[in-house]
């Protein structure tokens, strides 16, 4: 519908994030994630969250999105624009996971990474 044009433009930046954190470039991962991301967590404190919450799941081994939707408002976010992408993911340790990434259009246009969660 009325988004998909905005959900495809942040799913490319979506992609390229989480290829940097299975890669476990953690001090990229930040560096090129959002203003407000960068805002709220540190350098040194999203590495320890990130190590924390796959660290014991090992490598990735596949992923497939679920769902992609677009959001102007979120629960403790100022209002924006972001696309929430939903995978279903497999890791070494971990045969099923949700990963849900949030990137976000930053104030020059582009969209950059502003959230991730794994359950």
């Amino acid at each position: 519908p009325v988004h998909d044009a905005l959900i495809n433009e942040g799913t490319g930046p979506a992609e390229e994030w989480i290829k940097l954190i299975d890669n476990e470039k953690y001090s990229e991962s930040w560096s090129t994630a959002s203003v407000l991301f960068k805002k709220a967590l540190i350098e040194k404190k999203w590495k320890e969250l990130i190590v924390a919450a796959r660290g014991s799941f090992g490598k990735n081994i596949e992923r497939h999105i679920a769902t992609k939707e677009y959001f102007k408002e979120l629960p403790g976010a100022p209002d924006g624009e972001y696309v929430l992408l939903k995978y279903r993911s497999a890791f070494e340790k971990k045969k099923n996971s949700i990963e849900v990434i949030t990137v976000m259009k930053d104030p020059d246009g582009k969209w950059r990474g502003a959230g991730y969660t794994i359950k």
